[in-house]
């Protein structure tokens, strides 16, 4: 095994760019480990238990970039090196669309002096550096998209106290995905343009539900990302409100859906109350909360998972009778074929599920959907009637697992751009000999692995071999988070996965709800 470590003294970089770099270098054939991280406490601490942390990296500053490769041998590290080296011989500078190279900025300052009519701010960069910049750009009047994740809970607080003040929208942090008017910001999806304004505590689920008003041959006007935090009682909501507000102005927006992942009941109270004052038709989807909204208000719709929230607001928009939500005895009835094959298959000692998942509302719907079906399951992060893991890393029994959650992704690639994640989870998983599902999200799009299918089919194949090889079988329900004008096309993607033997369904409720059937007969 070889080890190269590399500091850049006083040198940040944009985080995406950082996380694209990554999970290039994760594809060379031979390496084993690879981090693009900041020097701070907290990541050389994850370097250590890693076995990543080397001398060099020790003595990093929190301002210095470490780059730390493990490989096989000695030449995928130079294929490595070679790449980085060719990153940072080009940084500063982008191709534009003419194909000539531009000189970046590098400063929201002098941004600013070069596009002067500029009214919004992509701010991502390590969690320490960015409440900095983020107020930076509304003190020059900017709405603000921050990306960056691991910022503190009292920085996003005065961070938005400060936008309510300048009457600016801030869209974070960890703010993973936004369509303004039709340009995507982060992991975002080729959508139609439409009548339909979303605003979601919620980034996977919000593209989740953009997709499949796409695909239902509607469109969205807005969707305004504001932080999986938002609604949280330290927040206020702020972001939320305001965003709401901006669409109940919007004339180009007839419909509007409100989304989140669990959140403060006083708050999501609070905004409902301030919807019910609204003209115009309101979805809304709060896991957990649903007896905030009755049936008899006219103007608020109730949804029960992210597939009712598409087809509620198609259904409004286009003046339609509103749909039921899809049940498991729907989902029964239309895959009661598929259920018995895959049933009859597995051997007496197999009973549970895994779900792992990269986007955390997609976990937030399962976990609903499984309180339906199972007495006890288990959750990392932990809520709703799931009970606790003892640990993040170690499933048990029936389980959830966010593998977008902060625990695993300081100092490491999202696995939406880097499926090593996974890959080490389910093999790790099949140990296990009761398991009998896994439940995926794939999510494709902008920002998002170039090709999933091709990358996770080996790990679903080579599983099923395992365990066919021991007198079993499993089964692999998968949901693709996309359309068909994604730069990984739907279609193609769907054919990999079937191809590896995975079912692969319409959405994600329909995959729990799936897979929820076949871990229960």
């Amino acid at each position: 095994m070889k080890i190269y470590a590399d500091v850049k003294k006083n040198t940040y970089q944009d985080s995406m760019k950082l996380m694209r770099l990554q999970a290039t270098l994760n594809t060379i054939p031979g390496i084993i480990a690879c981090s693009l991280a900041m020097g701070t406490p907290q990541n050389k601490a994850q370097l250590g238990e890693a076995g990543l942390l080397t001398q060099e990296v020790e003595q990093a500053g929190p301002n210095d970039l470490c780059i730390v490769l493990k490989a096989e041998s000695a030449g995928p590290l130079s294929s490595a090196r070679e790449r980085i080296t060719e990153y940072f011989n080009r940084k500063g500078i982008i191709e534009a669309y003419s194909g000539e190279e531009q000189i970046l900025p590098r400063s929201i300052g002098s941004a600013l002096r070069r596009m002067p009519e500029a009214n919004l701010a992509v701010v991502s960069v390590p969690g320490p550096y960015a409440a900095l910049e983020a107020t930076k750009a509304l003190n020059s009047g900017l709405h603000v998209f921050l990306f960056s994740d691991n910022v503190p809970l009292q920085d996003e607080f005065e961070l938005k106290a400060l936008a309510e003040q300048k009457g600016l929208l801030m869209m974070g942090p960890d703010c993973g995905t936004a369509i303004i008017s039709g340009i995507p910001l982060g992991f975002s999806n080729a959508v139609r343009r439409g009548r339909i304004g979303i605003v979601g505590a919620s980034g996977s689920g919000m593209q989740e539900v953009c997709c499949l008003i796409s695909k239902m041959g509607e469109g969205v006007s807005q969707a305004i990302g504001t932080g999986g935090r938002d609604l949280y009682k330290e927040v206020h909501g702020k972001t939320f409100v305001m965003a709401m507000e901006s669409l109940l102005d919007d004339e180009e927006t007839d419909v509007i859906i409100l989304m989140s992942k669990h959140c403060d009941e006083k708050i999501a109270t609070r905004i409902v109350k301030k919807a019910r004052a609204s003209k115009k038709h309101i979805v809304v989807y709060f896991p957990g909360l649903e007896s905030l909204i009755e049936n008899n208000m006219e103007n608020l719709h109730k949804a029960l998972n992210l597939e009712h929230i598409a087809a509620t607001g198609v259904a409004l928009v286009r003046g339609d009778t509103l749909p039921r939500p899809i049940t498991k005895e729907i989902i029964s009835e239309e895959m009661r074929e598929v259920i018995i094959s895959e049933t009859n298959r597995f051997s007496p000692r197999q009973k549970y599920i895994r779900a792992l998942f990269t986007g955390g509302t997609f976990a937030d719907e399962a976990n609903v959907i499984f309180a339906s079906f199972f007495d006890r399951f288990y959750a990392y992060p932990c809520y709703g009637q799931a009970s606790c893991l003892d640990s993040p890393t170690k499933s048990k029994e029936h389980c959830i697992v966010d593998l977008g959650d902060d625990f695993f992704t300081r100092a490491k690639v999202h696995p939406m751009l880097d499926p090593m994640l996974r890959v080490e989870r389910i093999t790790k998983e099949i140990e296990d000999k009761q398991i009998r599902v896994f439940l995926l999200d794939v999510v494709l799009g902008y920002g998002a692995h170039l090709d999933p299918g091709a990358a996770l089919a080996k790990i679903i194949l080579d599983s099923k071999r395992i365990v066919e090889q021991q007198g079993g079988y499993l089964s692999f329900i998968i949901f693709l988070c996309g359309t068909e004008g994604d730069p990984q096309n739907r279609t193609n993607q769907k054919r990999k996965f079937e191809n590896s033997g995975a079912i692969v369904t319409d959405s994600s409720t329909r995959a729990a709800l799936l897979a929820g059937l076949i871990a229960s007969q």
